[in-house]
């Protein structure tokens, strides 16, 4: 059950969507693309945003939009959402990432000269002039990671299955193996026809010695 729930947040983590309903298709303005570095790498967990700084977007669309972004996904995807009317064609919309600018200028007529609705959905892709490490979006995905392996193994060796399972039935098998016998000398079990030899070269005794002390063990046994 809690390996479940962590599999399906770490889902939930990776595809949530932003919402894109909020508006009407034609007060709606969607901007996606992917972000990447100056390598070329996908950058993860980077907000998207517009600014509104003073120079930058067109005044009349900080109204609605000011403060609005999207953090770039675990494949570096982004998609913001902007509030457009149809009399803000033409005018420029500045996105910060990272403290860098691009600049987009508001298309809602598209190669036909009319404004339809697949009009309001563009593709700006994003290149930074920098590197920028993708580590602490990562953290979230290391630690539930950690945390489902750890579940694994617990249940794993709850289980005895895998190597759990290897490992003790190697000692239950030689425990129940009864065509060993033991060593009168030393701990060690032997095959019963090992058993001489293994007298004489461990224990330094002559076939005469190990004659009367197995017979004498013999008997004792009787």
């Amino acid at each position: 059950m809690i390996l479940i729930l962590l599999i399906t947040m770490m889902y939930l983590m990776v595809s949530i969507e932003p919402v894109s309903a909020e508006h009407e298709w034609d007060h709606r303005y969607t901007i996606s693309g992917v972000l990447t570095d100056h390598d070329g790498d996908t950058i993860r967990g980077s907000e998207v945003m517009i600014d509104c700084s003073e120079g930058k977007t067109d005044p009349s669309l900080c109204g609605h939009n000011e403060e609005r972004g999207d953090p770039s996904s675990i494949s570096g995807k982004f998609s913001l959402v902007l509030h457009i009317h149809s009399s803000d064609h033409g005018k420029n919309v500045t996105l910060t990432v990272e403290g860098e600018s691009f600049s987009h200028i508001i298309n809602l007529t598209g190669p036909d000269g009319k404004m339809e609705e697949g009009d309001r959905s563009v593709t700006m892709d994003i290149q930074l002039s920098k590197n920028i490490s993708s580590f602490e979006f990562l953290i979230p995905f290391i630690v539930i990671g950690l945390m489902v392996s750890t579940v694994i193994v617990m249940i794993l060796k709850k289980k005895r299955v895998w190597v759990f399972k290897e490992k003790s039935s190697r000692v239950n098998d030689r425990r129940k193996d009864s065509s060993q016998v033991d060593c009168p000398k030393c701990n060690a079990r032997l095959n019963p026809f090992n058993l001489e030899r293994h007298l004489k070269s461990v224990h330094s005794m002559k076939s005469e010695e190990i004659s009367i002390f197995l017979g004498k063990n013999d008997n004792d046994a009787k």
